[in-house]
């Protein structure tokens, strides 16, 4: 099938010079996720429950201390020299 072409939107497109949207990003120490509770008569009911982050939230591009784009980033891949947020 034929796409037409057409102008990108100037929100969707990045210069070489913008910051990737994770840069001193605050993390949450957990998330919400669905959870099932047994009930006595053999069903269940939905609810929720908070685990916490067990995973890296930090950063994880390798090329974080070189890209222009990271500079200044509290979570580089380097000591960190200043707190997010």
């Amino acid at each position: 099938m034929h796409v037409a072409e057409s102008t990108p939107s100037a929100q969707t497109v990045r210069t070489g010079e913008e910051p990737y949207g994770c840069k001193d990003r605050v993390y949450s120490p957990g998330y919400y996720a669905p959870a099932r509770v047994a009930l006595p008569d053999g069903n269940f009911k939905m609810t929720t429950k908070y685990p916490l982050h067990k995973m890296s939230v930090g950063c994880m591009y390798d090329r974080s201390n070189t890209d222009k784009r990271c500079e200044g980033c509290c979570h580089r891949k380097e000591p960190l020299t200043c707190s997010p947020g």
